[in-house]
């Protein structure tokens, strides 16, 4: 595509666009005025939800957390910097895609834009390489795709389905087996990297629409979803919460790969095997320190303080779970009891899974009780047609590191009930996978304050 024809749809489209040539110097230049724009948007967006001011190194921390944790307190933080980071990602991804072939470089170059580190050395080499003669140049315009050239075999549509399936495999040996974080890589670059393959080795026909690509992503999601099922690495539970993060990323790799398809009838075993290797470059991804993040549950009992504080130290059996997620297999209280009483006693709390044991550090009846956690069971059983399985995160990713109970006396002789748990994890991108820790958590204080509220409020 010349400029003409550029100009000619105009410059906001010509940003998102997945054909066209982009020169060194409108790479450049449309970089620089996209990341001022996004840095005053996202400064400008903290400021005004929480008084706090983005710093050019937490703008240019890859880990989305810090700038999440500046907006701590206000309610739309995740969505609101979610809204500003996707179409800026979008246009930095699409117009590297176009300024590697331009260049004369594997389309996949893009795709380093989303790691960390490595994305610095791609964004310079992109900016400095110059551009490769027009008589070598591959549009990845599909009307000059000819069809009969083009047509799709039964095999290539296979390949496209089972090669995904392998780059994340590799993606997940590496992440967890090998250097054991469940990093941001694995989640966020490696389903880009599957959509990628799967379009180019299907020739990007399925991208001609957008109902087409979406439904190649979706086959690509759910057979790797089956086939880690079936090989007993991972269960249902965890592939239903992976999926919604994994099906639009990997659409966007379909879109991506689909466009950088080149015209000869087959695609370059080259750029496949390098799309094979891209999920080894987990190892630059950057590991920060798993931030503590705090979930509090408030109920309102019928009954005074010193009515409540006996249930809240120890509560007998809870009734059977009804919640579907305690259902499906996720970890839920059964019983708690104490030994001991005052601080360095040992509250025992009995989940379905086994038992959080508790030192008690605070011990303030009848308003306040205290405690570490120092053992936990796993947060789930996965549900699996193998029968118990024990991936990696049942041990290694949710800590829940202490917890608490506050009663407050009401006027009319009522009591609200606070109860509090600090946690971290080591899952990557947090800001996602919090929004599921916090909601569990948040499942479990409720069963539990609903029975101590069943309990003190019962006849005696």
């Amino acid at each position: 595509m010349d400029v003409e024809q550029a100009r000619s749809r105009g410059w906001f489209i010509e940003l998102f666009a997945l054909t066209g040539r982009v020169g060194r110097r409108r790479y450049v230049a449309t970089g620089l005025v996209l990341g001022a724009l996004k840095f005053a948007i996202e400064y400008a967006l903290i400021h005004a939800t929480s008084g706090k001011s983005l710093t050019l190194s937490a703008f240019l921390n890859p880990m989305l957390d810090e700038r999440i944790q500046l907006m701590s307190g206000a309610a739309p933080p995740l969505f609101g910097l979610m809204a500003v980071a996707i179409p800026f990602l979008w246009i930095a991804v699409a117009m590297s895609m176009r300024r590697a072939l331009d260049a004369g470089l594997p389309a996949l170059c893009a795709i380093l834009l989303l790691l960390p580190l490595l994305n610095l050395v791609a964004i310079a080499v992109l900016s400095l390489w110059p551009t490769e003669k027009v008589s070598k140049f591959r549009s990845a315009t599909r009307r000059e795709i000819d069809p009969a050239v083009a047509e799709r075999t039964k095999l290539a549509y296979f390949a496209a389905i089972v090669v995904p399936f392998f780059v994340f495999f590799i993606g997940l040996l590496m992440s967890v087996y090998v250097f054991r974080h469940y990093s941001q890589s694995l989640f966020i670059v490696t389903p880009v990297v599957m959509g990628f393959v799967g379009g180019y080795l299907d020739r990007g026909l399925r991208g001609d629409s957008a109902r087409q690509s979406f439904a190649l992503a979706s086959q690509i999601v759910f057979a790797t979803a089956a086939s880690l099922l079936t090989l007993a690495l991972e269960g249902a539970v965890c592939l239903i919460v992976l999926i919604p993060i994994a099906l639009p990323l990997v659409w966007v790799g379909v879109l991506l790969g689909g466009a950088a398809a080149p015209v000869e009838a087959r695609p370059r075993r080259t750029t496949t095997l390098s799309a094979l290797m891209v999920p080894l470059l987990v190892m630059f991804d950057v590991r920060g320190e798993s931030p503590e993040h705090e979930v509090l549950s408030v109920t309102t009992i019928d009954a005074p303080p010193e009515r409540v504080w006996p249930h809240v130290i120890g509560f007998s059996e809870l009734p059977p779970a009804t919640d579907l997620f305690f259902k499906l297999g996720v970890a839920h209280p059964v019983r708690a009891r104490l030994e001991g009483s005052g601080v360095g006693a040992v509250r025992y709390c009995e989940f379905s899974t086994g038992p959080f044991v508790e030192p008690i550090t605070a011990w303030e009846p009848p308003h306040r009780l205290a405690f570490d956690v120092v053992e936990q069971p796993h947060p789930m059983r996965e549900l699996s047609p193998w029968g118990a399985i024990t991936p990696p995160h049942l041990e290694e990713t949710l800590h829940c590191r202490r917890g608490e109970f506050r009663l407050v006396a009401l006027p009319d002789g009522r009591t609200r009930l606070e109860g509090r748990t600090w946690y971290a994890m080591d899952l990557w991108p947090q800001a996602y996978f919090k929004l599921w820790a916090d909601d569990l958590i948040d499942r479990i204080h409720v069963r539990v304050l609903d029975h101590i509220e069943h309990l003190a409020e019962a006849p005696r």
